[in-house]
């Protein structure tokens, strides 16, 4: 039942996003529809009505189709897989063809009317007294120092306590990371001059700035909350997951909210204080297409690196810019190495026979994985068995691979359980402690698991006999 609430959720917000960003298209943004410029006097016109009117029905259909793929997240394993996979393939691919179908129909129509061009800006204006230092120190980079300083802590707890770096202290790396690329971001943005008010420019470039590192703020912030709870989660009861998880959909809510609600107020701004500029002789509209995620601008020839869109982010990236191609690359390699280590890395040390190791002392057996590190106490153990085969389970909150399977999971009978697995090298040994939890574990080399399990089993013969002679 877990699995398909997750599925469900998934399927609602992934679905629900792409419709979103899709039927908007449809509304003049920016004196634009389709992302093509479209004269005030020809908006209302029988043929760009029908061309909208013609989108909105098949975005219509679209919209019920996915309602009726939810259906497939209640199929049996793997099809449920399967399903989603084609699911949110199709739902990044079909949107997109009806968007471009609906665009090229619009330019068919601005060529046929032959429609007035409008170009990208020509002359422009620089201010050379603004001072880009004096304005970099209004911003409030000390606020970033709170999520780093979180993200720190969790690394720090994670090797006191377990002597080694588990996989949400890899992720709290990779957001100290990530916050510390943003701060250099926002120092970097350039300085635009709006008008020849030198006192103006400087307003509006620190307002600019600010407004940068605020919303970049409430993006890492909450971050902090959700690794807090991620690495209590172990800890945590069935209904303290479910308040958490609820939390979070609210503070995402607020979050999109404020930086939607302050990113339109400057725009506004923004644009009143903007001077007319002259045009070029291309047609700005030819740059304009639909890629994964909506409407995308890329235009060699135009300067700036953020374009006004009229969406409800108000702008968006100019693709053709320089450093927009090596932010691509980067993210693309930070993205590889990522998950690089998350999945090839096990297989590597599975091939080694390092990925899972354990070892009895006098009082526990220690499991150390690739990622994490767990002791049981040898006293707190019941029952010991030795499985030939993992009984049939879905993951609650963990990890599982084609090479190892960590955290929490669920049984068929919706009892919990924790495994510390090898996937690859049976057998497994399943322990119940006097708390009555179940964990499974074992050795990537097969006569070390079976060794553990005969050592375990002693040892609780003798501690079964010492008590019955007490």
């Amino acid at each position: 039942m877990f699995i398909i609430i997750v599925l469900l959720s998934y399927h609602l917000v992934w679905f629900g996003s792409f419709f979103y960003i899709y039927w908007i298209e449809a509304r003049e943004k920016n004196e634009r529809i389709f992302s093509v410029t479209v004269p005030e006097e020809r908006k209302s016109s029988e043929p760009v009505q029908q061309i909208i009117g013609e989108y909105r029905k098949k975005m219509k259909w679209f919209g019920v189709a996915g309602c009726l793929a939810s259906v497939c997240c209640f199929f049996p394993e793997p099809y449920v897989w399967i399903g989603m996979i084609v699911i949110s393939i199709l739902t990044m691919i079909v949107p997109r063809q009806i968007a471009r179908a609906a665009q090229k129909k619009m330019r068919e129509q601005k060529k046929a009317e032959q429609w007035s061009k409008i170009g990208a800006k020509q002359n422009y204006q620089f201010d050379l007294q603004m001072d880009w230092k004096r304005i970099n120190r209004k911003i409030p980079w000390y606020l970033f120092l709170i999520p780093v300083i979180v993200h720190l802590g969790v690394v720090g707890w994670e090797i006191s306590y377990y002597d080694h770096i588990q996989m949400i202290g890899m992720m709290a790396i990779f957001l100290i990371a990530v916050t510390m690329i943003l701060i250099f971001c926002v120092y970097r943005i350039p300085n635009h001059t709006y008008c020849s008010d030198h006192e103006k420019n400087e307003d509006l470039n620190i307002h600019r700035k600010m407004l940068w590192a605020q919303n970049c703020f409430d993006m890492v912030a909450p971050e902090c909350i959700i690794i807090v709870w991620l690495e209590g989660i172990d800890w945590m009861p069935i209904w303290g997951f479910w308040i958490g998880i609820a939390i979070h959909m609210v503070i995402v809510g607020v979050v999109c909210f404020r930086i939607i609600k302050r990113t339109n107020e400057f725009l506004q701004i923004e644009a009143a204080q903007r001077k007319a500029e002259e045009t070029f002789e291309y047609d700005e509209d030819e740059f304009w297409y639909y890629g994964i995620f909506g409407a995308s601008y890329n235009n060699p020839y135009d300067p700036e690196l953020l374009k006004t869109n009229g969406n409800q982010m108000g702008q968006t990236i100019n693709l053709a810019r320089p450093i927009v191609k090596k932010a691509v690359v980067l993210f693309l390699l930070a993205f590889t190495l990522f998950f690089g280590v998350l999945l090839v890395y096990p297989v590597y040390l599975d091939q080694r026979h390092e990925l899972v190791e354990i070892a009895l002392t006098e009082e526990k057996v220690w499991i150390k994985g690739a990622f994490y590190k767990k002791n049981i106490l040898i006293n707190s153990i019941q029952t010991v068995e030795l499985l030939d085969k993992l009984m049939p389970m879905v993951r609650v909150a963990g990890t599982a691979t084609t090479a190892y399977l960590s955290g929490n999971f669920e049984l068929e009978n919706g009892e919990r359980c924790k495994l510390y697995i090898a996937r690859k090298h049976p057998p497994y040994i399943a322990v119940t402690t006097t708390d009555n939890k179940k964990i499974f574990f074992n050795d990537d080399e097969e006569q070390k698991t079976k060794d553990c399990y005969a050592q375990l089993l002693s040892r609780l013969q003798v501690r079964t006999e010492n008590e019955v002679i007490q």
